[in-house]
């Protein structure tokens, strides 16, 4: 199988001390900046690796027929769900069959507030569980995939470069925070 991979990243900061008041106001905003930008590099830069073929490995993407040891070669291939890609759409890329869901996916939000980050895929089609019935080319199809699994999983090489841009702007954002000194006379 591939990298091992995970859904979901979970980032913990604490303070070293004593915060004023007026910063720890501030600190929400800066934390919900620093989700928001650690959701924006992953849906630009990390998401669309997604749907290249070397997801598979990278992500350790479930084989598909026609690519599993054992599957049948020669013609048996060409009847396959890969053989049959390949062969009328041109590619194996993973996740892609027309292209409709990969475009909806690459335009979705970021939705960020000052306890989570998360990125929105507003494509129905990868959000089946494993054996749910779907309608495609109008005959019913039962896939043992996980797309939804799939297509949010987070490799082990994209977890350091995620942290160092959620505390790049959490750093600026602090730094950014005007609060009043207060002095006792």
């Amino acid at each position: 199988m591939g990298a091992a991979a995970v859904s979901k990243l979970t980032i913990y900061y604490r303070s070293m001390g004593a915060v004023p008041r007026g910063l720890r106001r501030g600190m929400g905003g800066a934390i919900k900046a620093a989700y928001e930008a650690t959701g924006l590099l992953w849906q630009q830069k990390f998401l669309p690796k997604h749907f290249e073929t070397i997801a598979y490995k990278e992500y350790g993407y479930e084989p598909r027929a026609g690519l599993r040891p054992g599957d049948p070669k020669g013609k048996w291939f060409w009847r396959s769900y890969v053989g049959r890609k390949i062969r009328y759409l041109g590619h194996n890329r993973p996740l892609v069959y027309s292209g409709k869901s990969r475009e909806r996916a690459l335009a979705g939000r970021v939705i960020a507030t000052k306890k989570e980050g998360r990125v929105t895929i507003p494509a129905p089609a990868l959000n089946r569980l494993p054996g749910q019935k779907a309608r495609q080319a109008g005959r019913p199809v039962r896939s043992q995939i996980d797309m939804r699994w799939e297509v949010t999983r987070i490799s082990e090489r994209e977890k350091p470069p995620m942290i160092r841009a959620f505390d790049k702007r959490f750093i600026r954002a602090l730094k950014a925070i005007k609060y009043p000194i207060q002095k006792n006379v």
